[in-house]
């Protein structure tokens, strides 16, 4: 008797059609693939499981017939939803043996530690596709009425205005995607949410894809501290804005504030300042910055496994969508694969924001249209979803309009913009109607450092 055999007795006998639905094709060896798809074909016409004698009628090869037969004869007294879980355990470990030895025979090509890590993560990312992890949901009978306060605690605002925060909040396992065209401030947003963060002592993650860790974490100052970005970035602020940044970077550290009004003055620079702060250590409520220009889902879950349980962050930012890989290895449409974009969108929602409690904020491109660039469906797992519009720089407005939202009205709003700042709301903004044709002829440019 094998576990595939004992199983299909019991999911007949039974009729367990809660465990039938848990089953998946790829669990079973190949010679039971004829009598799942019979099984499955008939649910799919009855809506209902068959008996072995309706089976027997409905199965037309000899082999099939046999197969039944053999199932039929066996004896078991344990419960299908046991023996499936059995079979899932089975199945995994020799999907981790095929894998591993697969990654032995290659390990030679590989040329440092990173690279044999990121192969492992492919392993595990690629086994965890095929096999359905999800923990049981709660019974009808248990379930209770109200969030528990330890979740709800857990809702994060955007801080991008304060109005919308004090209606909306966002709970772990949501994914927040923002649209926006080439340039039109997704990566801004990011940076003001992190800001945020920082702001409230909250910790938060940063992938980041097309630009370095320092041009986000200088976004992150010039917001965080309220100066010049443009000075900032070229080193030509003033004293009084250099000691606002020397301030907030103190703030980082454990007992940085302290060090700050002991250590910093007119008598040192603010290299010399820095060298000694960082023999401080970190505080456990931080931002994280990951930088990789070959961003993949694996290298997104390899890092949250390690770093989510040491910072414990209350949001986690991946910029942007479009240009997360599912590995390394290109994919033959290339950059419009819109297949994979999907893949992603649900990878992000399911392994990312979900498994780990924590919400996520992802940008992804718009056409010129307001949709989602060449694939509408990366929209499908988000919970919230808005697009951006910067309007013209002297209007100091970023307008958010709401395309989705699954546990709220759809609400937009229009925060104010500094643009020598970085800074996002939280106050609300007006901005005057103008010509259309204003709109229409803004030139597109790909997301780049903001420029004065």
């Amino acid at each position: 008797m094998d576990l595939a055999s004992a199983l299909f007795k019991q999911l007949l006998t039974q009729q367990d059609i809660s465990t039938w639905s848990s089953l998946r094709k790829n669990y079973l060896t190949p010679e039971y693939s004829s009598l799942y798809d019979k099984v499955s074909s008939f649910v799919d016409r009855f809506n209902k499981l068959p008996t072995f004698e309706e089976l027997k009628f409905d199965a037309k090869s000899k082999q099939l017939l046999q197969r039944v037969a053999i199932v039929e004869q066996v004896e078991v007294d344990t419960d299908a939803g046991i023996l499936l879980e059995f079979l899932k355990n089975d199945y995994s470990q020799r999907l981790v043996l095929e894998g591993v030895t697969k990654l032995i025979d290659n390990s030679v090509a590989f040329e440092s530690a990173a690279e044999t890590i990121q192969a492992l993560q492919d392993v595990i990312v690629g086994i965890e596709k095929k096999i359905d992890l999800d923990e049981e949901q709660e019974t009808m009978q248990r379930i209770a009425l109200f969030e528990p306060q330890e979740v709800i605690s857990r809702y994060i605002p955007l801080g991008l205005n304060t109005e919308f925060d004090s209606v909306i909040q966002y709970t772990p396992e949501d994914l927040i995607m923002i649209g926006g065209r080439r340039g039109s401030g997704k990566s801004l947003v990011c940076a003001n949410v992190m800001a945020n963060m920082q702001a409230e002592n909250k910790s938060s993650m940063y992938f980041t894809i097309e630009m370095h860790q320092r041009d986000i974490i200088q976004r992150v100052a010039s917001i965080g501290a309220n100066v010049s970005a443009y000075r900032l970035r070229n080193r030509t602020l003033s004293s009084d804005e250099l000691f606002r940044v020397a301030k907030w970077w103190s703030s980082r550290y454990e007992g940085g504030e302290d060090f700050f009004k002991e250590h910093y003055g007119l008598h040192i620079s603010f290299d010399e300042f820095h060298k000694k702060l960082i023999s401080l250590p970190l505080k456990e409520s931080r931002f994280e910055v990951i930088y990789d220009p070959q961003m993949t889902v694996s290298k997104i879950r390899s890092e949250c496994e390690r770093k989510v349980p040491l910072i414990k962050p209350s949001v986690i930012i991946i910029d942007y969508i479009n240009k997360i890989k599912l590995s390394k290895i290109p994919s033959k449409k290339g950059s419009f694969d819109w297949g994979e974009q999907i893949e992603v969108a649900n990878f992000l929602k399911a392994d990312i924001a979900q498994k780990f409690g924590i919400p996520v904020v992802c940008p992804y491109q718009i056409d010129a249209s307001g949709e989602a660039r060449f694939a509408k469906g990366i929209l499908d797992p988000a919970d919230a979803a808005f697009t951006l519009d910067p309007h013209q720089k002297d209007d100091c407005a970023m307008t958010f309009t709401c395309t989705k939202d699954r546990r709220n009205a759809e609400t937009n709003f229009t925060s104010s913009m500094d643009w020598d700042t970085l800074k996002i709301g939280p106050d609300s903004a007006v901005v005057t109607a103008k010509d259309e044709d204003e709109d229409k002829d803004k030139e597109e440019v790909e997301d780049r450092k903001w420029q004065k």
